[in-house]
């Protein structure tokens, strides 16, 4: 899978510009503010239907203006597809075409165009919330089955409603347990099947993750990753009923997958608690770099991979092992740097093919 060209307009900062890219690698180099992440969230956007800045698409729109547009083209087994991603702002409305046919919902366009990305903010998925690691596993598995995507909006649904039901009622007395059973049952339903495909996604991911790290460690540190969840001990639709009047106290559920976590540890101890921050960068590239690897053996393309400002923030140990993956991984690559210099000496000295788009 190759991204060829892209046509952006009114999406941030860009009213009207065109992108022809390199099949291999392709840097977006100039100053702060230039731009160069503003592209990468186009591409991203493209791929998975929204920004990876922006919980809100009017905000991707250039300011004053009521409409953004991004058109593209692809080639995918030899042939050239036209994919195109429009927003307007009076009808709040998403549009997805690709080849000329309207995606009738987002998560139908998910996973055709898969992407992975390493963003200078991914770090919080070793040293944040739990929230950002489920999100992250989320979107590594959604790219690859959409039945998964479907089954999460469900669950999200139910989840909501039960949380809403306890906002609404005043009195434990006032409960209707005949309702929440029916809820419950649906939740549960969802909730089992969930586990069961991120658990599945995981020990497979593993697999990548724990021959990543050794080479990015050169084989000096060690990591262990246990993916945690409330099915882990069987089936916890008891422990859900148990904990109805707890829930109702808290006003939200207590018990389910949306409280799954990925403990990374090393010696033991999390590590976003004794980690240095050569460690974590490691750990987050052999994690970024297993999920590309992941993804590949998943779907029918390979995933485009960005990498937004990273390299400023990486030892040239690193920066060598991330471009041998790259180039062994045989994936089209976006990068943004501001030292144009710099990107160019070593992607030569690696032997790297590459294009240089000065902003």
């Amino acid at each position: 899978m190759q991204l060829d060209s892209l046509h952006i307009i009114n999406f941030k900062n860009y009213e009207n510009t065109r992108f022809d890219f390199h099949k291999k690698i392709n840097v977006f180099t100039g100053s702060n503010g230039s731009g160069k992440t503003n592209a990468l969230d186009a591409i991203y956007f493209l791929c998975l239907t929204k920004s990876f800045r922006s919980h809100q698409d009017v905000i991707c729109t250039r300011h004053n203006l009521d409409f953004f547009r991004i058109d593209s083209h692809w080639k995918i087994d030899g042939k050239t597809h036209n994919l195109i991603a429009k927003y307007r702002v009076a009808s709040k409305q998403k549009e997805i075409e690709l080849d000329g046919v309207l995606a009738k919902k987002m998560q139908h366009h998910i996973g055709k165009f898969p992407v992975v990305t390493v963003l200078p903010d991914d770090v919080s998925l070793i040293n944040g919330g739990g929230e950002n690691r489920r999100r992250w596993l989320d979107i590594m598995v959604g790219q690859t089955n959409s039945k998964y995507i479907v089954l999460l909006l469900e669950h999200n649904k139910l989840l909501m409603q039960r949380n809403a039901y306890f906002k609404q009622v005043q009195h434990w007395a006032e409960v209707n347990h005949t309702w929440l059973d029916t809820i419950e049952e649906q939740l549960m339903s969802r909730s089992k099947i969930i586990y069961e495909i991120r658990l599945k996604a995981i020990n497979e991911w593993l697999v990548h993750f724990e021959l990543q790290h050794l080479s990015l460690s050169l084989q000096n540190e060690q990591v262990t990753i246990v993916y945690k969840s409330h099915w882990e001990k069987g089936d916890i639709m008891q422990k859900l009923k148990e904990r109805r009047a707890i829930d109702f106290q808290l006003k939200r559920s207590s018990v389910g997958v949306q409280h799954d976590d990925i403990s990374i540890e090393t010696n033991t101890i999390e590590a976003k608690k004794i980690a240095s921050q050569g460690q974590l960068k490691t750990i987050l590239l052999a994690l970024k770099l297993a999920e590309l690897e992941w993804i590949s053996k998943n779907t029918e393309h390979k995933p485009i991979l960005l990498l937004d400002d990273i390299f400023d923030r990486l030892d040239p140990h690193r920066i060598q092992q991330l471009l041998r993956e790259v180039a062994r991984l045989d994936v089209q690559v976006f990068i943004t740097d501001t030292d144009a210099q710099r990107m160019t000496s070593t992607l030569i000295n690696n032997g790297l093919e590459h294009t240089l788009i000065a902003l």
